[in-house]
């Protein structure tokens, strides 16, 4: 008894000590999780972020991500779609991401642009894509916008990437099951029509003009049934006959062909011209 018991301890044992390496082991200890490429965050602050962005991975299972950029190519940057992709290269160019899903959060900001055409993108990547839907990342950038351009300002950066991490992990803490039924992000994802929805739209459009127009003639056909159909054309000569009392020639109008002799001419040109990783969601601008 006492050795089935020792057993058991053991085993107990081990199980305490594996299960939490195995999660750990998805998550590198000192693992960076804030790509300051301008230097406008201290190494300690970069530390303290770090360490929220651990425990929040370890705790979640979503992995949040800090990007300061300088400039982003003009190419890259013409479109809110052109920043996206540019973010998801980042992404999985850096392999980032919790699991096998690669579920994270990364904030992009774009510090050294003119004002009013400094991009950021708020962008979701696998599981965290239930999680923070359109609405909620649209929530989330309200406070934190206004704290980025106060920090375009002379204001603190650390700030903004703070407040980011501190909205990460209450909406994380606070996504319920119930929430998975608020998946307006896919609002985003254009869908082909089914068959049935083609055929249905093929009716509509076909037997609805159909139908009225058939109700319609059948409206006049029925205002017609008071006529009669005369056998000859007498039914419509005055009984004293057809008699012409006055006879005219009235000239109406005249009609004038003109050919116009072209002469030698200089030619003339015009020109003109024209200026010009896993499934992921984002929200973003410029400021």
């Amino acid at each position: 008894m006492k050795k089935c018991i020792s057993i058991i301890s053991t085993l107990l044992l081990l199980l305490s000590l594996i299960l939490p390496l195995s999660v750990s082991a998805m998550v590198e200890v000192g693992k960076n999780y804030v790509y300051d490429e301008t230097n406008s965050l201290s190494q300690s602050e970069i530390d303290k972020l770090n360490s929220k962005a651990t425990d929040i991975a370890l705790q979640y299972e979503v992995e949040p991500y800090i990007w300061i950029v300088d400039l982003i190519p003009r190419e890259l940057s013409q479109t809110i779609h052109d920043v996206e992709r540019y973010v998801d290269s980042f992404y999985t160019t850096n392999d980032l991401g919790y699991g096998d899903e690669k579920s994270g959060v990364v904030l992009m900001l774009e510090i050294g642009d003119i004002p009013g055409e400094r991009d950021y993108l708020f962008s979701v990547y696998g599981y965290a894509n239930t999680v923070f839907y359109s609405t909620k990342r649209e929530a989330m950038l309200e406070p934190i916008i206004p704290m980025f351009v106060r920090a375009l300002e002379g204001g603190s950066y650390y700030a903004v990437a703070d407040k980011f991490m501190e909205s990460v992990e209450k909406a994380l803490e606070s996504y319920t099951p119930d929430d998975a039924y608020n998946l307006d992000f896919l609002s985003d994802i254009k869908y082909p029509p089914s068959a049935g929805e083609i055929v249905f739209k093929l009716s509509v459009i076909i037997l609805v003009p159909f139908l009225i127009a058939l109700i319609v003639c059948s409206g006049f056909k029925r205002k017609m049934k008071t006529a009669i159909e005369a056998s000859n054309a007498s039914e419509y000569i005055p009984s004293g006959g057809f008699t012409l009392t006055n006879q005219t020639d009235q000239f109406l109008y005249r009609t004038r062909t003109s050919v116009r002799i072209e002469s030698e001419s200089s030619s003339s040109s015009s020109s003109s011209s024209s200026s010009s990783s896993s499934s992921s969601h984002s929200s973003g601008g410029k400021v």
